[in-house]
């Protein structure tokens, strides 16, 4: 992938390092994003990722060909004060920016002035607010969480951003990132992708397919909404329903592979697996290609298949904490209950009575969302093009 880049020539030159020490889900695809928004504004840029990122398969996904516009170091270890000092130092940086910041932000609070000589950019993932209800033990470490992040934000020359859900209305009083919708390709592309794709899921028999998308982990309660699904065909036992699980699918489900296809089998809902890591843009082909996603997740923070089903005009049903339902309800995406059986299952029976929303193309800004978190305005007139 070939990288062309106008660069605005009345912004300052400055040096980004933006550091990553995970790999997994969406890591890399932020890391991308915001690595060319930088290349695009004039900036230089290094990407510093550990080893074992680099040589994961989601670096070959979504970030490879992206080294001709950047430099890539790689470092072992953990990512201390001290750690980011150096890699500072090697790159010359005068930004660092951590766009998983959560599991280092406590250990900035002594060690920053290490790091008081650049301008430090914190995307925050996961809020601790959001969790509720939670565990005594849970709301103390959330709490610290929250202790550390004030203390942070109140430091000279640092940025604390705020990972939003979609339709988010920013009170002015914290910096905030809405989760962008990261297309990877125009809409024609990914409506003819998803039409391929859901030509795959059909067959020759008329299915209302459901599916788990993404990295299929125990936090998306596959073994539950396998249970619901059931409950569904005993109560509406003509409906024609499918389930799909697109994605890599990781161990400690509660339930296996194997599970998933006997129990849908018994209740008589065919499956379909595709278990493997998928691009960006596949991913996007997939959440299009289904009737709808399912989201009964047992997290509190944005994810991008509600984003991604928002923009495409798929379905969403969806179960989880509070946090969850409210992300839901707050820009009417689809159905949400309590992460029960029964209200999965009813939720899924309103799904397919319910004709498929419009699609919301433009809304979910890349640019913003980059713009958010380098600090940079997102009226720049920079672009970046693939060539």
């Amino acid at each position: 992938m070939n990288l062309s880049i106008r660069r605005d020539s009345s912004v300052k030159q400055r040096t980004y390092l933006i550091v990553e020490s995970g790999h997994t889900g969406h890591l890399l695809v932020f890391v991308r994003i915001l690595a060319r928004a930088a290349v695009s504004s004039g900036a230089r840029v290094t990407v510093a990722l550990t080893r074992a990122a680099k040589d994961s398969p989601e670096y070959r996904l979504h970030l490879l060909g992206l080294s001709e516009a950047v430099d890539v170091a790689t470092w072992d270890g953990s990512l201390s004060p001290r750690a980011l000092r150096n890699l500072a130092a090697r790159s010359g940086a005068t930004d660092i920016v951590i766009p998983h910041a959560d599991p280092v932000v406590g250990g900035l609070v002594l060690g920053w002035p290490l790091l008081s000589h650049v301008r430090l950019h914190l995307l925050i993932m996961r809020d601790p607010r959001w969790e509720k209800p939670a565990p005594f033990r849970r709301r103390m470490k959330n709490l610290a969480k929250l202790a550390a992040i004030r203390l942070v934000s109140k430091t000279p020359r640092a940025r604390v951003v705020w990972l939003r859900e979609p339709g988010y209305r920013s009170d002015n009083q914290e910096l905030s990132a809405v989760d962008p919708f990261v297309p990877d390709g125009s809409i024609a592309e990914i409506e003819a992708a998803a039409a391929a794709a859901r030509a795959e899921l059909l067959g020759s028999a008329p299915v209302f397919w459901f599916g788990i998308t993404g990295a299929i982990s125990r936090h998306k309660n596959v073994a539950l909404v396998v249970e619901a699904l059931s409950r569904l065909k005993s109560i509406r036992p003509d409906l024609p329903i499918g389930f799909a699980l697109i994605g890599p699918v990781g161990d400690n489900l509660g339930i296996t592979i194997e599970g998933i296809t006997k129990a849908c089998a018994d209740a008589g809902v065919p499956t379909f697996i595709d278990d493997r890591k998928l691009s960006n843009f596949e991913m996007n082909a997939a959440v299009g290609g289904l009737d709808a996603v399912v989201m009964a997740y047992s997290t509190h923070s944005p994810n991008s298949t509600l984003g991604k089903a928002w923009i495409l005009g798929t379905r969403v049903v969806a179960a989880g904490p509070d946090s969850i339902r409210r992300f839901v309800r707050s820009i009417d995406a689809g159905f949400e209950s309590a992460l029960t059986i029964g209200g999965i299952a009813g939720s899924m029976s309103a799904a397919y009575d319910a004709p498929a929303p419009a699609g919301r193309t433009g809304a979910l800004s890349v640019t913003d969302f980059a713009s958010s978190v380098l600090g940079i305005p997102s009226s720049s007139n920079s672009r970046i093009t693939h060539v």
